[in-house]
C-alpha cells in the first residue's frame, strides 16, 4: 500500500501529455538531504576560515 504518488509530467508543443516518471514516495531521496548537509557545512566552514583570515 502507498498513500502518495509523485508524477512527473510534461506537455509537448502539440499539447500532448507525457509521463516521465512515477514515484511511490515523492521528493528527493533521503541520501540527498545528507549530501546537502555536507555541502552546507563545508561552505559555512570555508566562510569562517575566509573571515578569520581577512587582512584589514
Amino acid at each position: 500500500l502507498f498513500d502518495e504518488l509523485g508524477i512527473d509530467v510534461g506537455l509537448d508543443k502539440k499539447g500532448r501529455l507525457w509521463i516521465f516518471e512515477v514515484n511511490w514516495r515523492p521528493g528527493p531521496p533521503v541520501i540527498m538531504n545528507v549530501e546537502l548537509d555536507v555541502v552546507r557545512n563545508t561552505l559555512q566552514y570555508a566562510q569562517y576560515l575566509a573571515d578569520k583570515n581577512k587582512k584589514y
